[in-house]
This record gives C-alpha cells, structure tokens and sequence, in this order.
C-alpha cells in the first residue's frame, strides 16, 4: 500500500490581525467539518465569528452564512482546513511571521484563504510537493502559486514543453513604441509575432531594421493561468 501526500512549508509576514483571522479560519473549519447539525446552530456560531472574519465572509444567503467561506474549498460541505499554521515572534513593527506547513495540503484552499486574509502578504509565491510514501513510476509532481489581490495564478506546470516555441524578435520604435517580428509581415504587435523555438531562433537571422531588433524569450505558455477569479 502507498500512501501520498501533499507537502508545503514556508513562512509569510502578516499582520497580528491576518494572523488572527488565519487562526479563526483554522477553529472555523474545525467547527463546521465536526459541530454543526443545522442552519440554527450554523447561523450562531457565524455571529460568534469575529466582526473581521464575517467583513471578509459577509452573509448572501441567511440559511447559509458561511456560504463564502465554504467556497474556499474543494469541498464546501466539508472544508478541512488545507494547512498548519503557527504565529512565530514579531518579524518588526506591525508584523509576525506565520509559518505554514503540512503532509496534507490543499494548495487551491490555502491559496484562496491567503488571498482573503493576508491582503498585505500580497503578493506571494508559494508551492508544494506531490509526494509517495514509497518510490513509484510516475509519482511525483507539483507545482507554484502566485497569489495576487486580483487572483490566483499558477507559475509552473509539470508539462511544460521546452522544446515549444517561446521567442520573438522585438525591436523598439521611438515613435510607436515596441514592436514584433512577423516572418510574412515584418514588424507589428505582438499578437501577430512569429514565435520561434531555441533550435529556430539559432538558425534564424535576426531582420535588417532602423533599430538593432532582438530575440525576446516569452513567459511559459502555461506560466500565470488564473485558476481563481
């Protein structure tokens, strides 16, 4: 039998308020996954909830309260808590280190709780580890998040293709700015560019222009997908 786990482990500097609300998040799942029987005894412990946490979550449906919160998760019928969490010593004035760790992470909730809840941790990088318990082929993987106010975007994906095309040839114009290589239209925006691989790129001429063009590497094609509006 093989086990699996998914494996964090980094620290952010937060507010002692973010930390708080991590640690009422953290008593909040373990309530909800375990104490609650109806939406009455849901609807007291939501006004139990601190007025911060409920500003963050507010009510849009009265026989739900915690409908927001549950959206955070995979599964919002029962929302484990994705990590570990622990408040070290104050970092400087007005900030504490929060160390984050776990064999069982939820990397989407964590990021969607982070985002939520530590606004001036924004923006962060954090990533994780898909782990067996014993080698096996095919096994291991993993990934990034970047976690910005306005989303949540992936960084790294496990297929990227190196070989797939991710240069263009970039010349700047003092009148219309920076402007990419078409191979049928010449130089235009960089919706039309033509993309080459590194094996193209070292076997293509660079164009005779006004300006000295260069090659340009692109992001990784699947680099900042947003996986969270």
């Amino acid at each position: 039998m093989v086990d699996y786990y998914t494996s964090a482990c980094f620290t952010i500097a937060v507010t002692p308020a973010e930390a708080a609300l991590l640690e009422e998040a953290s008593r909040v799942c373990d309530v909800l996954c375990h104490d609650l029987t109806s939406p009455e005894q849901e609807q007291a412990f939501y006004a139990e909830c601190s007025e911060p946490f409920r500003a963050r979550f507010p009510i849009t449906d009265p026989d739900a309260p915690f409908a927001g919160f549950r959206a955070m998760f995979d599964d919002p019928t029962y929302p484990r808590c994705p990590a570990d969490w622990t408040t070290l010593a104050a970092e400087e004035a007005g900030r504490v280190s929060v160390s984050i760790s776990g064999d069982d992470v939820d990397p989407y909730s964590l990021a969607g709780l982070l985002r939520h809840l530590c606004p001036s941790a924004l923006p962060l990088c954090f990533g994780w580890a898909n782990t067996p318990s014993r080698a096996c082929h095919d096994a291991y993987s993993g990934g990034y998040y970047e976690v910005r106010a306005e989303g949540i975007f992936r960084v790294l994906d496990d297929c990227e293709d190196i070989d797939a095309g991710h240069l263009v040839i970039a010349m700047f114009d003092p009148e219309e700015g920076l402007l990419f290589w078409n191979k049928d239209d010449g130089f235009g925006s960089l919706e039309q560019a033509s993309v080459f691989t590194e094996k193209e790129a070292d076997r293509y001429d660079l164009p005779i222009a006004d300006a000295q063009p260069e090659w340009i590497a692109l992001p990784p094609r699947k680099a900042f997908v947003q996986v969270v509006p």
